[in-house]
């Protein structure tokens, strides 16, 4: 009897410590199940960690690849006598404005640009040289042509001899002194002294009405004395001598009212920076500065 109560609770699945046979296999079961579940959100983590990671490791590494692409750039500032230059870079510098003329002989002054690298603005160094425009300085202006990122060309609005000397004189001295590949803008000061010319010379509605945007600065004027009067330079003659002479820009500015002064440098500095790029990008490929095994 005992032998058979045994044989029996055997193959009904019993257990002597309370637990049938197949309550221990669902067990194995959902612990196995569990234990997948388990690993898989660990692997998960693991993977949202490692994501993490990378991603810092990525930013760090933009952040310092750009900061070494941002060494301080040298812009030269050249033009004539009286057209400027001081005023525009102390303008920039310490939002200072002179009325008095007093002539430079050479002048250092070490400030910072916004620029956009990877589509990040960031802060970029410029050095700025304000040289003198006295011809027989050239000696002292010639000190100061090594490694040059950007080239300012000043003239004077309301002098439009300055702007023939711009593109005879100085662009000579350029093309004697400094590489092809240096960008160049054109600078238009006193923006504001034109202006007041123009509305004074001329009474009709436009000119009364605005300041800035006279009749002087349209193309198609109707108006035959203003052709014929070479008193000013007009917007459309800067951009046409900007064209001719091949800057990379021509922008008009007023040191006493700061108008355009940020543009010049900021919009110079990103101008430099693409040169830059573009230089390496030529080395890269072996074709300027690169060494070849044969």
């Amino acid at each position: 009897m005992d032998s058979s109560v045994v044989g029996v609770s055997s193959a009904g699945g019993g257990s002597a410590n309370g637990l049938s046979y197949e309550s221990k296999g669902l067990g194995k079961v959902e612990h196995t199940r569990r234990a997948l579940s388990d690993g898989e959100l660990l692997q998960q983590q693991q993977d949202e960690c490692c994501n993490r990671r990378a991603a810092v490791i990525r930013e760090r590494r933009k952040y310092w690849r750009s900061r070494i692409r941002l060494r301080p750039r040298k812009i030269v500032v050249l033009g004539d006598m009286n057209t400027g230059k001081s005023s525009l870079v102390s303008s920039y510098t310490k939002d200072q404005f002179h009325e008095t003329y007093s002539p430079t002989i050479l002048r250092t002054v070490c400030t910072d640009a916004k620029v956009k690298m990877n589509t990040v603005e960031q802060k970029l160094d410029i050095i700025i040289i304000d040289t003198p425009g006295r011809k027989d300085y050239k000696p002292i202006r010639l000190c100061t042509y090594k490694k040059v990122d950007l080239i300012l060309l000043v003239f004077a609005l309301d002098e439009p001899e300055t702007l023939d000397q711009a593109c005879n004189y100085w662009m000579s001295e350029i093309n004697e002194s400094f590489h092809r590949s240096i960008p160049i803008i054109l600078v238009g000061t006193k923006q504001d002294t034109r202006d007041e010319i123009c509305t004074n010379l001329c009474s009709c509605d436009l000119c009364s009405t605005s300041f800035r945007y006279s009749c002087w600065n349209i193309a198609a004027t109707t108006s035959t004395e203003h052709a014929t009067e070479d008193i000013v330079v007009t917007c459309e003659q800067g951009q046409r001598a900007a064209d001719m002479i091949g800057a990379n820009a021509y922008i008009e500015t007023s040191a006493k009212y700061r108008v355009g002064i940020r543009e010049v440098f900021e919009k110079g500095s990103n101008i430099a920076i693409r040169r830059n790029r573009r230089k390496r990008k030529i080395r890269g490929q072996g074709i300027e500065g690169s060494c070849v095994i044969l």
